[in-house]
């Protein structure tokens, strides 16, 4: 017995056979739908230029139907040197899924997020309204394997200035308060803190001060930390211990202290199971196999604010191999493999394998129900967004 064919499967047929293409001076184009993203921004969501970022652009698409949804693509930036396959994967994959909204009743939202990587440009947006709809949320982020997920944990920076009192250091020492030794002895209690920590916390730092001349006792020093954990809420009992580190060599050198924490936070990554086995089978249908990062002992972590729209949407961050195996990410090898051929293939897999969980979504009813119980779920009694 022959099985009906249904609108899902067309336009599944119809997004596989898709020809995507990718030039990385910022033009994403699907058959003969293309979009440009220009220096400035294309569309203000929130306010002149996008929360006050530059970059930002919103492409909506579709119409929105309750047992469908909508689905937003999150690209960081698109245009820049070396090449981002983030942005050109979310972009390819956003306008991808777009030429099939309205025929399978769903609606997709592109947001271009800047500021990824120490700016928080997500959290600005969502502060500002940008994620208040939706039913998922995904992006895929490069790699040196096809994974299920990134170990996205939670972070918070804080830049750190000690005071003391300058004197000549051979004319009179004793009349200075010397600010880069406080610096250099909060280092040294940060990293006798270390062994003290989960395996799964990080505290990570550099000085980025320490004075004016060797024969000048300095009267001023600063340092700027990395503090995360597993979660929100386990980091902000870290960030007391690694504070109480820092100030501790105040008293030893008669020295004060201010600590600024950053305006944003990053939120560990919350990956929904549900969603995450549809890229997985859509990545497998392309010729990929997608691993479990735990069982083959193969674990990316860092952190994104990638996380904190994890516990506003349901959301995926898998990463997608453009590299050799063994290479690690941000360094000058991959990100010459990014730019290669080998990465270009891996923007337009992870666009279509995206593309194709967003049908899942607008055409598969038990999926988007188990995609929204298991969210209900994800909780934090620590504001992602404060």
């Amino acid at each position: 017995m022959l099985r009906e064919v249904t609108v899902a499967d067309e336009a599944r047929a119809a997004l596989t056979a898709t020809d995507i293409t990718v030039a990385f001076g910022g033009l994403v184009a699907v058959n003969k739908v293309s979009f440009t993203v220009p220096e400035k921004s294309v569309v203000s969501l929130i306010g002149p230029n996008g929360a006050g970022k530059t970059t930002f652009f919103n492409v909506l698409t579709g119409l929105y139907k309750p047992t469908s949804g909508e689905v937003v693509f999150n690209g960081r930036n698109v245009t820049g040197k070396p090449p981002h396959s983030i942005a050109a994967a979310g972009l390819g994959a956003g306008l991808a899924a777009s030429t099939l909204a309205e025929r399978v009743g769903g609606r997709v939202r592109i947001l271009g997020t800047p500021a990824e990587e120490g700016g928080g440009g997500k959290i600005h947006m969502a502060r500002n309204g940008a994620f208040a709809t939706g039913d998922a949320a995904m992006m895929i982020h490069p790699a040196d394997a096809d994974l299920l997920r990134m170990h996205s944990i939670a972070i918070h920076t804080v830049d750190v200035e000690y005071a003391g009192r300058a004197a000549h250091a051979a004319a009179a020492p004793w009349e200075g308060r010397n600010a880069l030794d406080a610096a250099v002895l909060g280092y040294m209690n940060v990293a006798a803190l270390r062994q003290h920590i989960r395996p799964t916390e990080r505290v990570h730092g550099i000085i980025t001060e320490g004075g004016e001349k060797a024969n000048i006792v300095p009267r001023r020093a600063a340092a700027n930390w990395y503090v995360r954990s597993d979660t929100m809420e386990t980091l902000q009992p870290l960030k007391a211990r690694v504070i109480d580190c820092l100030q501790g060599a105040t008293s030893a050198c008669g020295c004060s202290m201010t600590a600024r924490w950053d305006d944003v936070a990053y939120a560990d990554v919350r990956d929904n199971s549900a969603m995450v086995a549809a890229y997985t089978a859509n990545m497998s249908d392309l010729g990929r196999t997608v691993l479990d990062p735990d069982v083959i002992g193969r674990r990316v972590t860092g952190s994104t604010d990638m996380g904190n729209i994890s516990y506003l949407l349901p959301s995926i961050h898998p990463m997608v191999k453009v590299a050799p195996d063994g290479t690690a990410i941000h360094t000058e090898d991959f990100a010459r493999f990014a730019g290669s051929e080998s990465g270009d293939a891996a923007v337009l897999v992870g666009a279509k394998a995206m593309a194709l969980t967003v049908v899942d979504l607008w055409t598969n009813a038990n999926l988007l129900a188990d995609v929204r119980r298991e969210f209900a779920s994800v909780t934090s009694s620590v504001d992602v967004l404060a």
